[in-house]
């Protein structure tokens, strides 16, 4: 029989073997892994894809800290935030006004280490005569392009004076949220189904483009140039109120003789100016 001694020995040991975190068996280990690569062809007969959206909503790409929604702001101003990684870290900052003309641009750099999320600052000179509705708005272009890969905004009142007043913005999740494809999906058939969620804006309406892999034509904001627009259609929020958030599904239609990198943009258009409050966006691989 063991002796009081040895029985405290042998829960003790046993105590400290359950809290110790072994590592798994070489068939236990995850497997690590790039984003699956997924194949859509054409299923006409198929009913209409269902919304699939991530367990977990993503942070904001590119999130506008100052000057936040509804602040009025004078020149100069001084815009800041925080954005994941780009290209070279490099973003543009832009305000434009009631009619959607540029009033100020200034490329931003991210201050973090290549390939590393970090804040931004810079400061924009403007001018105006009157006070008016105005937009400040933060990119990041594609290197490829020139077309945008991600976009945020903020409504602001623009006025000539020192009567500001900035509002801070809130951390917030990503306000269009591609739930498939996933990124660097390869699609082919001729026919791209897509889905995702959004927070409401004008009329419920979201704009959907797909850009090729890049052109020489007419200027264009989304794609770059207007020849490197595959295809563009619309997609409605079904929000359960007005105002409220909601999903989005859909189908775009495309056609390409041979493999091409291509990226689906959704965004939403200003009422006032037709000029673009939000973009998000995905790679992926046409095949015809």
């Amino acid at each position: 029989m063991m002796n009081r001694h040895t029985l405290l020995i042998i829960v003790a040991l046993s105590l400290s073997i359950s809290g110790c975190n072994f590592p798994l068996a070489a068939d236990q280990a995850p497997e690590v892994t790039l984003p699956p690569i997924l194949v859509i062809t054409s299923t006409p007969d198929f009913p209409p894809p269902t919304p699939i959206l991530p367990t977990e909503i993503d942070l904001e790409f590119i999130q506008l800290n100052a000057p936040g929604p509804q602040s009025r702001v004078g020149s100069p101003l001084i815009v800041s935030g925080f954005s994941l990684p780009t290209f070279e870290q490099n973003l543009v900052i832009t305000i434009t006004d009631a009619n959607g003309a540029l009033l100020a641009l200034q490329p931003a750099t991210i201050q973090a280490e290549l390939g590393s999320a970090g804040p931004f600052e810079s400061s924009l000179i403007f001018t105006v005569t009157e006070e008016q509705p105005g937009r400040v708005s933060v990119y990041y272009a594609s290197p490829r392009d020139g077309g945008l890969v991600h976009l945020s905004s903020a409504m602001v009142t623009l006025v000539p004076g020192s009567d500001t007043l900035i509002q801070p913005a809130p951390s917030q999740d990503e306000e269009i949220q591609i739930g498939t494809p996933d990124a660097l999906a390869v699609i082919s058939g001729g026919t791209l189904e897509f889905s995702g969620s959004s927070v409401y804006f004008f009329e419920a309406n979201l704009v959907v483009a797909l850009c090729g892999a890049g052109g020489s034509g007419a200027p264009d904001p989304v794609c770059g140039t207007q020849d490197n627009l595959l295809a563009l259609t619309t997609v409605i929020i079904d929000s359960p109120d007005m105002g409220q958030p909601g999903t989005f599904v859909g189908t775009i239609s495309y056609a390409v003789s041979q493999e091409t990198p291509a990226r689906l943009a959704i965004y939403a258009a200003s009422p006032m100016d037709g000029g673009l409050e939000h973009l998000s966006s995905v790679e992926v691989v046409l095949l015809p």
